[in-house]
């Protein structure tokens, strides 16, 4: 089997199954993303600093 892309099968399935494919605003996307994981670090980091320190 040849290797191809996934947009190419993800196309051909759209074609045989005349389905549709939400697209992504890549950048709501990553701001998403941003918005969950730099307060997660923050208060992951703190609790760390505060747990050590109790030793």
């Amino acid at each position: 089997m040849k290797s191809r892309s996934i947009n190419l099968i993800l196309l051909e399935i759209k074609e045989k199954e005349n389905i549709e494919i939400m697209e992504v605003n890549i950048l709501a996307f990553i701001a998403t993303a941003l918005f969950i994981l730099i307060p997660t670090a923050f208060l992951l980091i703190i609790y760390v600093k505060t747990v050590s320190q109790s030793d």
